[in-house]
């Protein structure tokens, strides 16, 4: 400990100011020129952590697509680590996670996570006690491209101009088989009667 000289006139009085840190949680001697007391130091509390305001935006997504994941994470005990788990929870698996936290007391952060939705279903997001729900859609398909224009003089495959009986035939099988239309079969069945 450190020593203070102190003068004094007679009839003055004056407080004197001693500095001690503890390094220990014990009961602590004080005597000063006969005089003793005590202090006791005592441990700074453990770090205790509340989770709050969990939540996921977007609700619902398309497959491939990210969704963040955001919590609150307060510290309503001492200065330190400390950490909650974080769990993910998908149709077919389930992830689960510690993230750690150094805070100081009474200090709050928001944590943050991206998270990219990889199968069509319903998600639970958990941390500590509190969960949050989101869910992956299948993507809307894209439009069929439209059908290709028929030319009716395709099937002029001697390019003479003129649709002949056996270029006629090919487009009646092609009808019965399934690859053109009666519309486009009656296109060529006309230009092989005006042939």
């Amino acid at each position: 400990m450190a020593e203070q000289t102190v003068e004094l006139q007679p009839g003055e009085s004056r407080a004197i100011a001693f500095e001690a840190i503890p390094h220990e949680a014990k009961t602590y001697q004080v005597a000063v020129d006969g005089l003793a007391g005590s202090f006791q130091a005592t441990a700074p509390p453990e770090p205790e952590f509340v989770v709050s305001n969990l939540r996921v935006e977007p609700a619902t997504g398309t497959l491939l697509e990210a969704v963040y994941i955001y919590f609150d994470v307060t510290n309503i005990g001492g200065p330190g680590r400390s950490k909650v788990r974080f769990t993910v929870e998908r149709p077919s698996y389930t992830g689960s996670t510690n993230v750690y936290f150094t805070l100081d007391a009474g200090e709050i952060t928001t944590y943050t996570k991206r998270y990219v939705l990889v199968e069509v279903g319903n998600y639970i997001a958990t941390v500590d006690s509190l969960s949050a729900t989101f869910a992956c859609t299948a993507p809307t398909p894209p439009p069929p491209p439209p059908p290709p224009t028929f030319d009716p003089w395709s099937y002029d495959t001697n390019g003479d101009g003129v649709i002949d009986t056996q270029e006629m035939l090919k487009a009646v099988n092609d009808y019965y088989a399934g690859i053109i239309t009666k519309a486009q079969v009656d296109q060529v069945v006309a230009l092989w009667e005006q042939g």
